[in-house]
């Protein structure tokens, strides 16, 4: 459309972003289902493509939530339609997460919490303010007890950047050290206390205290994982593994629909290229972050440090499409303030 240039889209954070695009596309020659990684590596370029017209261009923080509201919709209709019985889901015996669970739909009421948070803090507090508790409640209700802890890690550094002055930021972080050592004390080190406190939350979202020790069996999943599959240095092909490959077994007590991790399913897509290549474009998007507009910055940096470390527990970002993954693109090519020769 002529909206955005060539030099713009592939600059910066863009470059890794195509790269592994590319690499993913390649994979085709190597994937134990070609006919699928066709299919997915197209719809993949063709998202790319579309981040860049739409989000490239001017008015890109309307167009953002646009997109991360239809999209939580979509999972707030297939919630609503597991509560009535109309879908099937899976339900891990809490009382909230037997009538819905979804990791992705958690992960996008955190990344508009942020969002919403954001513009309470720079826009008339009232007009935004009644959203936080809907999305707050929200989280509770898919159930994601990681992407909890990691979006209250975000506020906190995101309510940070907005202070102004060392000694806010010192107390700020020196509670969350503090906060954390109590943590380990009291949870890990204390076998009175301890037990009960990890019982009463885990409960909350469904799970036990194995679940939590076990990140919600993801540790044993990820070794079943490496054991199959640490031959294969270039991976399985885009998309493939996950379907080509039964990540329930013998050594696992569930069957996995997916690796639940970003980084692993990279590697899984296209081995350890795509994952040096996602690390890579991760650590463009944050060293991008001192051109971003002031006003936007703590948003900017909490939304991305959310989609960094919650791709740790879910697959969003990687050997696969998601919504998340769709969003970071938006993220990647948003329009940054340009530096000022001499200035």
């Amino acid at each position: 459309t002529g909206r955005v240039s060539i030099r713009q889209a592939i600059s910066g954070p863009g470059f890794w972003l195509l790269s592994l695009v590319i690499v993913f596309a390649l994979s085709v020659l190597w994937s134990t289902w070609p006919t699928l990684t066709i299919f997915r590596v197209t719809e993949l370029a063709v998202f790319w493509i579309v981040a860049c017209h739409l989000f490239g261009s001017g008015n890109w923080t309307r167009k953002v939530e646009s997109l991360m509201w239809v999209a939580w919709l979509m999972y707030l209709f297939w919630g609503v339609l597991l509560v009535v019985g109309v879908a099937d889901g899976v339900s891990t015996g809490g009382y909230i997460v037997g009538l819905m669970t979804s990791n992705s739909a958690s992960m996008l009421s955190g990344l508009l919490l942020l969002w919403s948070l954001h513009r309470c803090l720079n826009e008339t507090f009232v007009a935004h303010a009644w959203k936080l508790p809907i999305l707050a409640v929200s989280m509770i209700m898919f159930g994601s007890l990681a992407t909890v802890a990691v979006v209250l890690l975000c506020i906190a550094t995101m309510v940070t950047m907005h202070t102004t002055g060392r000694t806010r930021i010192v107390m700020v972080f020196g509670s969350l050290c503090l906060a954390a050592a109590v943590s380990n004390i009291v949870i890990f080190q204390s076998g009175g206390l301890g037990g009960p406190l990890v019982d009463a939350t885990s409960s909350l979202f469904g799970k036990s205290r194995s679940n939590i020790v076990g990140i919600t069996g993801r540790l044993d999943l990820w070794t079943s994982i490496w054991e199959s599959a640490r031959s294969q240095p270039w991976g399985f092909g885009f998309a493939a593994f996950e379907r080509t490959f039964s990540l329930g077994n013998g050594a696992l007590s569930w069957k996995a629909g997916n690796a639940h991790n970003g980084f692993i399913s990279a590697w899984l897509g296209a081995g350890w290229l795509a994952f040096a290549l996602l690390l890579a474009l991760f650590a463009s998007m944050w060293a991008r972050l001192s051109l971003i507009d002031t006003v936007q910055r703590p948003m900017y940096a909490g939304l991305l440090l959310l989609i960094i470390l919650n791709n740790l527990t879910v697959p969003a970002v990687g050997g696969r499409l998601t919504v998340v993954f769709l969003f970071m693109m938006a993220l990647t090519h948003i329009p940054v303030r340009q530096k000022v020769i001499g200035a």
